[in-house]
């Protein structure tokens, strides 16, 4: 009986240093995240950040570029759509022309997805920002969309097959001010 008690007391002993020495389950999904995300996935990320400065400095060429020849581009809320990368590099010349130097594309994905060895599709979020003021130094969120990509690896690296934007309503008591 004394042999048992002491195994009792010796196994809830070792659980709770287990406990006390085990991570958070917080710190324990980031390190399985960082762990699981492929160099594939890493550089199909860095095509998405790579978007977003090309759509900040305004240059359609190479924003165009991250798209596969045959690309489709479309905003589903508006019905509008936009067939290959030449149609996305001119829609976004026009665009591009218009838009005032304090503007922001901000996109973060927010899962990567396999399909095959040379597809990926993305989930995520670009946000249209306008660069804060000295009054207001944060940046306004215009507009949100969420996104969904598939994405092709090619020659060139991972590019945007198909790209699809929904709108979404403004949130209310976000920062919109002009």
């Amino acid at each position: 009986m004394l042999r048992a008690c002491a195994r009792a007391i010796a196994i809830a002993a070792m659980a709770s240093i287990c406990a006390v020495a085990a991570p958070p389950p917080v710190a324990r999904a980031q390190a399985a995240a960082a762990v699981a995300e492929s160099p594939d996935d890493a550089a199909v990320r860095s095509t998405w950040s790579t978007l977003d400065a090309m759509w900040n400095a305004r240059d359609a060429e190479r924003f165009s570029a991250l798209f596969t020849a045959d690309s489709s581009f479309g905003f589903v809320d508006r019905g509008q759509s936009l067939e290959s990368r030449a149609t996305i590099r001119q829609h976004f010349a026009g665009q591009f022309a218009k838009f005032g130097p304090d503007l922001r594309h901000r996109t973060s994905i927010d899962q990567v997805r396999v399909v095959a060895a040379d597809v990926r599709t993305a989930d995520g979020k670009v946000e249209i920002l306008r660069n804060g003021t000295g009054q207001r130094p944060e940046p306004a969120v215009l507009k949100t969309f969420a996104i969904f990509a598939v994405m092709l690896r090619t020659a060139e690296g991972w590019r945007i097959r198909v790209l699809r934007a929904y709108e979404l309503p403004a949130t209310p008591g976000a920062s919109t001010h002009d």
